[in-house]
């Protein structure tokens, strides 16, 4: 109640007037043609432009798009499997 609501959000919910209104205000000095306002709300809209994932947060395409991104998924699994294997958890549960 405080603290207004991030720019970002209010671009991505359709009210880019406020977002480059608090822009201005906390980061253009006044400015309205300040650089610094004028790249992120750029930054904003093609962000939203290029995937718009922010608007569904149980979309997780995201972790099997590319081989890549399926590589780091299966490294963070076997390294949680491999921790969980190792007994320290249950040491630390029996013994501490």
């Amino acid at each position: 109640m405080i603290l207004p609501e991030s720019p970002r959000w209010l671009y991505v919910n359709n009210q880019q007037t406020e977002a480059r209104q608090m822009l201005v205000k906390y980061h253009g000095n006044g400015n309205q043609n300040s650089e610094w306002v004028v790249l992120q709300l750029s930054e904003y809209h093609k962000y939203l432009q290029m995937d718009g994932a922010d608007k569904r947060w149980w979309d997780y395409r995201a972790l099997l798009k590319d081989k890549a991104s399926m590589y780091r998924l299966y490294c963070n699994c076997i390294i949680s499997i491999f921790s969980q294997w190792m007994g320290n958890g249950k040491y630390d549960y029996f013994v501490l």
